[in-house]
């Protein structure tokens, strides 16, 4: 099996138990309407590639996956009744990493750093 179809059948793989919910366990031994669910630490996979499980709303999950080689992140959407998967963004992150600082609140870091000189 070459790089890609095992790095695709682990995807397939990790997005399927998101969908039925194995990544997520369930806080102490809560049960029912009240339950919490606790999103587990990052999953790392072949190449590069993180998988983080997210917390979502009521009828589903969300998944991170970090491409950390490409600096691509995907967010995807998995309904909890149904088992769809939804792509719902990909997205180049090695301009944003470059960036001092965007939408911050003052002080910005360049002025804590004119102020520690």
């Amino acid at each position: 099996m070459g790089r890609l179809t095992k790095f695709v059948a682990f995807t397939l793989a990790l997005l399927a138990a998101v969908a039925v919910g194995t990544l997520l366990v369930p806080a102490g031994n809560a049960v029912g309407p009240n339950a919490r669910l606790e999103v587990p630490p990052a999953q790392h996979a072949h190449n590069g590639v993180v998988m983080i499980p997210l917390a979502g709303n009521g009828g589903g999950s969300q998944l991170a996956v970090l491409d950390v080689t490409k600096q691509t992140l995907a967010i995807y959407y998995v309904e909890n009744q149904t088992g769809k998967l939804t792509l719902q963004s990909v997205r180049e992150i090695r301009w944003d990493l470059q960036m001092k600082d965007f939408n911050g609140s003052q002080p910005l870091p360049r002025e804590i750093q004119a102020m520690l000189k």
